[in-house]
């Protein structure tokens, strides 16, 4: 069997390589530019917090190949969530739920595309589970080792030229990464998210939904941690940081009568969350040993958690 390269360790490179492995190929090689694997899922330290936190996401139960990945790493601690709400508002609701699945403002969203995840949630009974970092990137990350997988971090792919000719190269990378390495010129359409976390004691966990906010947003609390997630965010994150925290921090103080001022707070920004290209210029990259996986890829679906792992698991070769 030829060397496979598989180039980004994010999910969509994790659960590529999981499933070449089930399928019995075994010279894998996943090259990393960062320090670890994960991608926009994987936790970070707060010095402050002085704790280890992750940017919540969440996992629609419709998407089978994400629990397929799931089963077949034995990653099976999975938290399903019961939602909280804000209002029962059902237009409201339904906005919210268009702008963080499509994570685009709704004024512009291919609702099309959004109602479509939605009949599938619907159809699935609407579960919906916290997808763990833990769960999705050790557990990947020991069966690929464990099959024999290499793992090259800090190593950083400059030209797909650097490899043999009789390698078989996956990019798993994001739009930006994969034109540079390709060395082409396309169009990419790129969506912001904004995660701010506050330290503060509210007791049991719990997700909240905002939809009536002035910014619609998602709520997580978990062990000592308020989150929030904004999505389709692209006025809000012209905002300094600062400006974020006391908005943010306001809605908190208003939904859980809180007199105290904000506590600690760490704010993430992540200008290139999701992105969008052209199926046509994407299209004419592939041959016979370049093959892409990405959550940008399918354009009949948004760039999500779901779509990473199916782009994985997609490949043929």
């Amino acid at each position: 069997m030829a060397k496979i390269n598989i180039i980004g360790a994010g999910l969509s490179g994790l659960s590529c390589a999981v499933n070449l492995i089930n399928k019995g190929y075994d010279d894998i090689h996943v090259f990393e530019s960062s320090k670890n694997a994960g991608g926009r899922l994987k936790p970070f330290f707060i010095k402050e917090f002085d704790k280890e936190i992750y940017n919540p996401h969440l996992i629609s139960g419709c998407n089978h190949n994400a629990f397929k990945f799931l089963e077949i790493i034995k990653a099976d601690k999975l938290k399903k969530v019961k939602f909280k709400t804000s209002s029962y508002n059902l237009y409201s609701l339904y906005k919210l739920f268009m702008e963080s699945v499509l994570n685009e403002p709704y004024e512009i969203a291919d609702l099309k595309m959004g109602n479509k995840v939605l009949f599938k949630t619907l159809l699935s009974g609407f579960d919906f589970y916290l997808a763990n970092p833990y769960e999705f990137i050790d557990k990947s990350v020991n069966y690929i080792k464990n099959n024999g997988g290499k793992f090259n971090y800090n190593h950083t792919i400059k030209s797909i030229n650097e490899f043999d000719k009789k390698d078989i190269n996956i990019i798993a990378t994001d739009a930006f990464n994969l034109r540079k390495l390709l060395n082409l010129d396309f169009e990419i359409k790129e969506s912001p998210i904004i995660n701010v976390h506050f330290k503060y004691d509210l007791g049991s966990d719990f997700i909240m939904l905002c939809p009536d906010f002035a910014f619609p947003c998602v709520i997580f609390y978990e062990n000592g941690v308020i989150s929030i997630t904004i999505s389709a965010c692209l006025k809000l994150i012209k905002y300094d940081d600062k400006n974020i925290i006391n908005i943010m921090w306001k809605l908190i103080q208003k939904l859980f009568n809180i007199k105290t001022s904000s506590p600690l707070a760490r704010i993430i920004k992540t200008k290139r969350a999701t992105m969008k290209t052209n199926k046509k210029e994407i299209e004419i990259i592939k041959n016979q040993n370049i093959f892409i996986c990405s959550d940008f890829l399918d354009m009949d679906l948004p760039s999500t958690i779901e779509n990473s792992i199916s782009s994985g698991f997609n490949i043929k070769l």
